[in-house]
Parts: structure tokens; sequence; C-alpha cells
């Protein structure tokens, strides 16, 4: 059987016909990076999608539980996620911290 090779770069090998490899995977998320203006909702699934590929910090796997979420505290918003893989290693990741805006509290600024 011939092993396939990543659909984007052609040089790793992957399981899968056209999977794309870690190494292509880690450069689409960094370039897709959000936008300081980006909703909460494209923080958490870029933060989520970044740290899947990263694996746990133990053992490296990445297919474990996670929940993801946001902490508002003294005008600030704290991106977490609070992860628990199948080798036992529980922990929190802040994925960043972000000034509140008048929007997140339904005022429009005005020009």
């Amino acid at each position: 059987m011939i092993p396939f090779t990543c659909s984007k770069c052609h040089k790793e090998k992957v399981k899968i016909h056209g999977q794309i490899c870690v190494s292509c995977q880690i450069e689409k998320i960094e370039k897709h990076s959000p936008p300081k203006d980006a909703s909460n909702e494209e923080l958490i699934s870029y933060y989520t999608e970044q740290r899947v590929l990263i694996g746990c910090r133990e053992c490296g796997a990445r297919d474990f539980a996670y929940e993801a979420g946001i902490k508002i505290e003294n005008f600030l918003k704290y991106f977490v996620m609070f992860i628990q893989c199948k080798c036992g290693e529980s922990y929190m990741d802040l994925l960043e911290v972000r000034e509140m805006r008048l929007q997140d509290v339904g005022i429009e600024e005005s020009e």
C-alpha cells in the first residue's frame, strides 16, 4: 500500500487520503489568528482548534475532554479552557485576557 502524504505540503505522511499534516494545520491556525475585534465565539473557536492540535500538556494526546468559556471580572474577559485527559491530567489553560468593550455591555460607541 502506498503511504498517503499531506494534501497541502506533500511531504509529511498522514493516515487518511486528503488529510493535512500537523505542521500544516498549525501553520493554518497561526495564519488565521483572530483580529483584535473578533467576537467571543471566534476567539473560543480559534483557541479550541489550537489546543486540540497541541494536545495534552502531559502526554500529548489530542483526544481529551474540555470546556471552554469566558470569565468576566473587573471589566476584563478571561478566555479559559478546562482540560481533562484520559492520562489523568486535569488543568486549566488561560487562553487570552481582553478588556471589555462598550459593545460587550450593550452600549454603542458614538463617533
